[in-house]
């Protein structure tokens, strides 16, 4: 969201703007900005995550229990989980920062989505220890705390045919929030003047 102000104050996305098509701006911030999180979890994966490794091995057996479908299918469900709910966020994130013109007004449009994922880490969590039922159900389909929910089931080994159904879904929704979100984008890209109503 910040970059995006910088941009727009420094006229730097008119000059994109005036080279690319607007969509492939987009796609392209999307995209590096998976692409950087994904860079950043490897870094200090491999730091904490060798001496995390050491400390675990001097541990008993046991008491670090391994998931159900062994550690590389669970890594492996999780990152797409992570993937999914990056394009998501990251795709809401960049439709409201395209209307930003300061950072008093970043901090406005971006409130609501970061206590929404707050209010839904909580519910996952409580989902969690409430084990399978409703709550749990819920939250594994729910579009926005869905990829939270599935990355933590993936350890107990639910049936794969389910997280298949859970990445369409994901996919699908990622597809839309990223439609609507560009129309955002391209909205903030080219208009100039006071921000835009809820209407416009």
């Amino acid at each position: 969201l910040s970059n995006m102000v910088e941009e727009k104050g420094n006229k730097v996305i008119e000059i994109l703007v005036a080279a690319v098509p607007i969509p492939a701006i987009f796609a392209g911030k999307l995209i590096a900005m998976v692409a950087v999180s994904l860079i950043g979890i490897c870094v200090w994966g491999v730091i904490f995550g060798g001496g995390a490794a050491v400390a675990l091995g001097q541990l008993p057996d046991g008491i670090v229990p391994d998931p159900a479908r062994g550690w590389p299918m669970f890594l492996a469900l999780v990152l797409g989980f992570f993937i999914c709910a990056y394009l998501i966020y990251g795709a809401l994130f960049l439709g409201i920062g395209s209307l930003c013109s300061s950072i008093r007004e970043v901090q406005t449009l971006s409130m609501p989505i970061t206590i929404l994922q707050m209010v839904i880490l909580v519910m996952v969590l409580q989902g969690i220890s409430a084990g399978a039922g409703a709550l749990q159900a819920a939250l594994s389909w729910f579009p926005l705390s869905a990829p939270y929910m599935m990355a933590a089931r993936a350890a107990g080994g639910t049936d794969l045919l389910m997280f298949a159904g859970a990445y369409l879904w994901q996919l699908a929704f990622a597809g839309g929030v990223i439609f609507v979100a560009s129309r955002l984008f391209r909205f903030g890209v080219l208009r100039s003047g006071p921000p835009p109503t809820l209407k416009q």
